[in-house]
């Protein structure tokens, strides 16, 4: 039996609108719903004239008054008569396939309220800038965006659940009501790449959460923080307090003790900065050098400003023989003086970098006598 499936799509009738239902109409999954929300108070224009399917529906929402976009949402989300749902933002656009896709994946988490992929970033040249989406870590999501919400698959279940978008919150609103779901379900991170996020087009036609101007989140990042700091505050000790065990078990010098429980913090907290760095330091000590790289570059990404992880960033590419890499690393480590000296000591073991060419010697302009 194929589930319903509804994709809501809060509109402000910006002329991007028929981009995002031009990739629902072509979406290869039935039976599909769409709802747009007319969040313009009834200035909305009538929705584009496209060749939907057999099995596609598109209808149009509206409560007569001009919506915020936590109220459109809501709307949206009251109005939907799907199994799963998820949230289209009129600038944005899915691959054909991300209906589908996904709902395969439903089928191996069945337990889940929330499944969700990677999002490509789409640059002002409709060009793929980068891929986002990391793995579900609750000590992180209070922090910042782990997805963009675009990509993921909700289960109507949350409505009974009492999952609401906070009107407190004109910008926020998705990682607010994503937070209310976490309480009841973790969400599964699947191998799902087929969303298109504009990048440089706005949020949804409001001005207050225009992405070409983040500064404006500032306020509401702030009150959203607020909110769950109690959650959040719990997580991240949580798992600092399961790093400080493996480390205790290191220095104890029970080193297996201590891989065995970095791997399982990482298990529960995937993408910890602090034991993604204890996976790669244990394995460097090991003399697996190649193992260790991965997990501390990532620690890298995720807190660049953290001297300890470039320090074992700059090791590790030393012995795998990257010696520029490495130097690079260990130049940025020599900036801290806690670690001044052993990464001086580290670039003087670096062979000497090749000669740079002296720029070419400019002509001699030509006199006419």
């Amino acid at each position: 039996v194929c589930l319903l499936v509804t994709v809501i799509v809060r509109s402000m009738g910006r002329p991007h609108l028929r981009d995002a239902l031009a990739s629902l109409c072509q979406q290869d999954y039935t039976p599909l719903e769409v709802v747009v929300v007319d969040a313009t108070g009834g200035r909305h224009p009538p929705l584009p004239d496209l060749p939907w399917r057999a099995g596609h529906e598109v209808r149009m929402v509206s409560q007569g008054r001009q919506l915020p976009r936590p109220q459109a949402a809501d709307a949206g989300l009251l109005a939907a008569r799907g199994e799963w749902l998820s949230f289209l933002d009129d600038d944005d656009q899915y691959d054909p396939d991300f209906v589908s896709a996904m709902v395969v994946q439903t089928a191996l988490h069945p337990d889940c309220l929330l499944i969700y992929g990677s999002a490509k970033i789409i640059d002002e040249n409709d060009q793929v800038k980068s891929v986002f989406g990391s793995p579900f870590n609750r000590a992180l999501m209070y922090c910042g965006p782990l997805f963009y919400w675009q990509a993921a698959l909700i289960n109507r279940r949350v409505i009974d659940l009492g999952c609401r978008f906070d009107d407190t919150l004109p910008v926020c609103e998705d990682r607010d009501f994503l937070a209310q779901i976490a309480e009841h379900s973790a969400f599964a991170f699947v191998p799902v790449t087929a969303t298109r996020y504009g990048l440089t087009t706005g949020t949804s036609g409001t001005t207050v959460g225009d992405n070409r101007h983040p500064e404006r989140h500032i306020p509401f990042e702030s009150r959203l923080r607020a909110k769950w700091a109690g959650s959040g505050l719990y997580h991240m000790r949580r798992a600092a307090q399961g790093c400080r065990i493996a480390v205790a078990s290191y220095f104890r010098g029970d080193v297996d003790g201590a891989l065995d429980q970095f791997k399982a913090l990482l298990a529960e907290y995937p993408d910890d900065p602090n034991a993604l760095h204890g996976v790669g330091r244990i394995s460097l000590e090991r003399g697996d050098a190649s193992a260790a790289l991965d997990p501390v570059r990532r620690a890298v990404e995720l807190m660049p400003t953290v001297t300890e992880y470039r320090w074992t960033l700059a090791n590790i590419l030393h012995v795998l023989g990257e010696d520029e890499a490495a130097r690079e690393a260990a130049l940025i480590v020599a900036a801290d003086p806690q670690f001044r000296d052993v990464a001086q000591a580290l670039l003087r073991e670096l062979p000497a970098p090749p000669p740079t060419s002296p720029p070419a010697k400019a002509p001699t302009p030509m006199s006419i006598r």
